[in-house]
């Protein structure tokens, strides 16, 4: 866990440089049982979300402790930062789940780290939760099932999702937000369609051109190429023309969905969205789009 621990810290830096961090991990802890790759971006989220929160030379602390009944290991981050309401805190677990108060007015994020949290966490067999008081900051715990056998079993081939066959319908997604792509990602864990990524508009590309997806999510504002003008060259080649395209963005104005539609795109969601009704429009489109 302590190696973990670390690995995540060094993911968010030169944030890292502006607080104090405390870690106490006993060296004879149990292990966990856990994903590394998911047990890591939990991590990154949690860690990145107080530093975002807490005050310029704050202290955040990291901690675990075996919980013998059952046998669970929780992991705690406090943080010196803004509370947060008994009656806000569920939100926070939310897709988009963000609250907004003076002292948040000019935080920005899509609001997914702590959704995309609890789903890692429960596909992990965990939970997460958190406990704030006024003074205090806030404390964000979870816990994963505890194992006596190595200092960290990784179970990632266990939690992998199988390998599609090669006639099965893919999507790609490309978005320059890691938590917007692992959101799509979950959202379309249970789905039967291959999953590719992009994180630029460059990649998305690259991608629909080698690949041929039956449909593509792209987000509007990405690097590099915007969302628009590659969805405007797919369609404008033969080859890549019958690619389904929903546009994802912020940006819900008339002339932008306008835009779109000049662009050639089949759809046009505005975040924040719901995962299940994204997940229909998905299915609705594919449905009667046979793979070539």
């Amino acid at each position: 866990m302590a190696s973990a621990v670390q690995e995540s810290l060094i993911n968010i830096r030169p944030s890292t440089d502006r607080h104090k961090f405390s870690v106490v991990i006993p060296e004879r802890s149990p292990s966990v049982i856990a994903d590394l790759d998911k047990l890591n971006q939990v991590l990154t989220n949690l860690f990145g979300n107080s530093v975002k929160y807490s005050p310029a030379g704050g202290m955040i602390s990291i901690s675990a402790v075996h919980d013998p009944e059952p046998e669970f290991v929780v992991i705690s981050i406090q943080d010196e930062g803004i509370e947060i309401a008994p009656e806000h805190q569920g939100i926070l677990f939310t897709p988009f789940g963000m609250v907004r108060t003076p002292e948040t007015a000019e935080i920005d994020g899509p609001g997914l780290g702590l959704y995309l949290v609890k789903e890692l966490v429960g596909a992990m067999g965990g939970e997460v939760w958190v406990e704030s008081q006024t003074g205090l900051g806030s404390t964000f715990f979870f816990c994963l099932p505890a194992n006596g056998k190595s200092p960290l079993q990784d179970i990632s081939k266990e939690l992998a999702e199988p390998m599609a066959p090669p006639d099965t319908q893919s999507v790609l997604i490309a978005d320059d937000e890691a938590n917007v792509r692992l959101l799509l990602q979950t959202t379309l864990r249970n789905s039967p369609y291959r999953i590719l990524l992009a994180k630029d508009g460059p990649e998305a590309l690259e991608i629909a051109r080698a690949e041929i997806p039956q449909l593509a999510l792209l987000d509007v504002m990405m690097p590099g190429m915007e969302g628009f003008e590659v969805c405007r060259l797919l369609k404008n080649e033969p080859a890549t023309a019958g690619i389904k395209i929903i546009m994802l963005t912020a940006r819900s104005q008339k002339s932008d969905r306008q835009k779109g539609r000049e662009a050639g795109a089949d759809g046009y969601i505005a975040k924040p969205f719901s995962p299940s009704a994204l997940l229909r429009t998905i299915s609705g489109m594919l449905e009667d789009d046979p793979v070539p």
